[in-house]
């Protein structure tokens, strides 16, 4: 089955025009969603793609589960890659297995220690799921021993794990308070103009754990926020990630994507056309301070609708929980190993 991918030349026409609406200082891309690893064009491949954009002045960082750093680390490490985050949803291998349908944890974790031998800046990702967290000692000892940084993410709400998505919530704070403040040597607040801001626990140990705040008052401050539906369960801002995803379409956050612009006509066109397009459309959806809101957030490109993983509800209920397949269910392809 064919899935549908962003192209280099879109990539490229998209990040021009974007810089060229925000200029070259301190713009941020990252390439999420699925497995960006597994993505190619032609002959060109995902640390190629890095190059072109850090060549031309973007702070670029990759999220993956990993799998691939060993046939990549190389050519990450030379393309000008800034961050690689690396998702670890569970320190104990069997229930990694389960959450990932994969049992490769511990070929993931003495990759990621090949890949700081390399210089490659490396963070764990991890999404907290109630009843499996017995794990996150195991996690901080590790990031302990290496002096980098995790960050802990609340399973985010999404229509279609409704019915299963209460069972598996749990706040971050419960489990910071369990495990990490005890450990903890210092607590950074990091303030982000427009978007959730961050508390950093600095671990006696060497490490860092995470977390992000939800910004109430930037649910009062937009009328997109204001008038959605599903207001109540989300927990992100709109407009911290600009998503661009493999069916040309640019959205503003995680649960309301009727709120888009579909750019698969004017990717056609110049750059200017492009830049031209996107001034006008972002003044319209984030009124005249769009430029102020968007340029401290990010571009996030889901480059493909690949994964080599199957990630989980660990249990009975056998549900799928990554947001990336919930939103291409229908394109997704499962790549096997």
């Amino acid at each position: 089955m064919k899935t549908r991918m962003l192209t280099f030349q879109e990539v490229k026409k998209l990040s021009e025009a974007y810089s060229l609406i925000f200029g070259r200082n301190h713009l941020q891309i990252s390439l999420a969603g699925l497995e960006p690893l597994l993505w190619k064009d032609d002959s060109v491949r995902i640390y190629d793609l890095i190059r072109e954009l850090a060549n031309f002045g973007f702070s670029v960082d990759i999220t993956t589960n990993g799998y691939l750093l060993k046939k990549m680390s190389v050519m990450l490490a030379r393309s000008g890659l800034r961050k690689c985050r690396v998702s670890v949803h569970s320190f104990d291998r069997e229930l990694y297995r389960r959450i990932t349908g994969s049992d490769y944890l511990n070929e993931i974790l003495k990759e990621i220690d090949h890949c700081l031998d390399m210089g490659i800046d490396i963070n764990i990702n991890r999404t907290l799921l109630n009843g499996f967290i017995d794990d996150i000692p195991k996690g901080i000892n590790f990031i302990n021993k290496r002096n980098i940084k995790a960050k802990f993410y609340d399973l985010l709400w999404v229509p279609q794990i409704s019915e299963v998505w209460q069972g598996f919530y749990i706040h971050w704070k419960c489990v910071i308070d369990k495990y990490v403040v005890d450990l903890t040597k210092e607590i950074e607040c990091i303030e982000i103009m427009h978007h959730r801001s961050r508390l950093r626990y600095h671990l006696i140990g060497g490490g860092a754990i995470e977390v992000k705040l939800f910004n109430e008052n930037m649910h009062t401050s937009l009328q997109h926020c204001i008038d959605c539906p599903q207001r109540d369960f989300c927990k992100e801002t709109f407009g911290e990630y600009i998503y661009f995803f493999p069916n040309k379409h640019i959205a503003f956050c995680n649960l309301n994507e009727k709120i888009c612009l579909d750019l698969s006509m004017i990717l056609k066109g110049t750059v200017e056309d492009i830049a031209e397009f996107l001034i006008k459309s972002f003044t319209i959806f984030m009124g005249i301070n769009w430029k102020e809101i968007l340029g401290t957030g990010r571009l996030q490109l889901y480059l493909n609708e690949v994964c080599n993983y199957k990630c989980s509800f660990p249990g009975d209920c056998n549900e799928q929980w990554c947001l990336s397949y919930k939103r291409f269910n229908k394109h997704f392809l499962f790549n096997q190993k």
